[in-house]
C-alpha cells in the first residue's frame, strides 16, 4: 500500500488505497472491508508505466477527489499517467499534462485544487508544475526543473488566501542526491499563483542529505503550519504558515521509497 486518502462528505468517508503495482481500492466503512475500484488497471497503455529504479513498477502516488462531487477522482501514478473517473472510479481516462519539454515518462506526483475555483488545478511531478483552467482540459507549466524545488512533490494552497502557493521538494532529481551527498530540499511560496517563488528556510540547515519526503499542513483557528519529514528521519515543524521552522525529532529511522534514502 504506497499511499492513503480520505474524502469527508457530511458523516460520509470514503477511504482510498493505493497500491503497488498501480492498482486503487476503496473503503466505505473505515477500512474493515475494501473493493477495487478495477478502472485503473483498464486504461489504455498501463503496459508503459513505470518506475526507474529496481524493480520498476509503477505505483498510485496520490488520490483525491473534486471538493464539489466524490464522484469525480483524480489519480497520479508514478511513472506513467494522470486519471480522471467521473463515474466514483468505474473508469478512468487519461489527463495529457505534459509539454514539449519534459522528458521523463509522465512523471506525476500530486494534485491539489484552488480553494475558491475548483476548476483550477495544480500538478506537480519530476517535469515541474502545471496548471489546468479547465478541470484537466487544458495546461500550462508554471516551473519547470530550474526552480528552487526542481523535484517538487508535496502541494499546499494557503486556506484562506487563494493566490498563494507552497511546494515541497528535492533541489535536485533524486539521482544526483548520492553523487552530491545533499538533497537539497525546501519549501517554496508563491503569492501570484505560481509566476514567482520564494524560499522558507529560517531555522532550517544549509543542507540536508535526505530529502524531504513528507510534509502535512496543520490547521487551527485563525492560523497554520506544516511538519516536514525528511527520508533520513528528520522531522522540522512550522506553526508560523513557514516563516520559521525547528527540529523537533531527528532519530527516527529512515523511511523511504526505493533509491530516494
Amino acid at each position: 500500500i504506497f499511499t492513503l486518502a480520505y474524502d469527508v462528505r457530511g458523516e460520509i468517508v470514503t477511504l482510498y488505497a493505493g497500491t503497488e503495482p498501480a492498482r486503487l481500492f476503496k473503503s466505505s466503512d473505515l477500512g474493515d472491508h475494501w473493493e477495487e475500484l478495477a478502472g485503473v488497471t483498464a486504461v489504455a497503455g498501463r503496459e508503459k508505466w513505470n518506475f526507474p529504479p529496481p524493480p520498476h513498477i509503477a505505483h498510485v502516488k496520490h488520490v483525491v477527489a473534486d471538493p464539489r462531487t466524490p464522484a469525480t477522482l483524480y489519480v497520479c501514478v508514478e511513472q506513467g499517467a494522470l486519471l480522471k473517473s467521473e463515474d466514483g472510479g468505474t473508469t478512468f481516462r487519461e489527463l495529457l499534462f505534459e509539454d514539449a519539454a519534459c522528458i521523463l515518462n509522465k512523471d506525476v506526483h500530486r494534485i491539489v485544487f484552488n480553494p475558491t475555483n475548483a476548476d483550477e488545478i495544480y500538478v506537480d511531478g519530476g517535469d515541474g508544475i502545471f496548471r489546468s483552467h479547465d478541470a484537466g482540459a487544458t495546461w500550462e507549466r508554471v516551473a519547470d526543473t530550474k526552480l528552487r524545488v526542481a523535484y517538487p512533490d508535496q502541494l499546499f494552497f494557503d486556506p484562506d488566501v487563494a493566490d498563494t502557493l507552497f511546494v515541497v521538494g528535492g533541489g535536485s532529481p533524486p539521482g544526483i542526491w548520492r553523487q552530491t551527498g545533499n538533497a537539497n530540499p525546501a519549501i517554496i511560496r508563491s503569492q501570484d499563483y505560481g509566476r514567482s517563488w520564494h524560499q522558507l528556510s529560517k531555522g532550517m540547515p544549509d543542507s540536508f542529505a535526505g530529502n524531504f519526503e513528507a510534509a502535512s499542513m496543520l490547521q487551527w483557528p485563525g492560523g497554520y503550519g506544516f511538519m516536514i519529514g525528511t527520508s533520513d528521519g528528520e522531522v522540522y515543524a512550522s506553526f508560523d504558515k513557514g516563516e520559521s521552522w525547528s527540529e523537533i525529532a531527528n532519530d527516527i529511522s529512515p523511511l523511504s521509497k526505493s533509491n530516494h534514502f
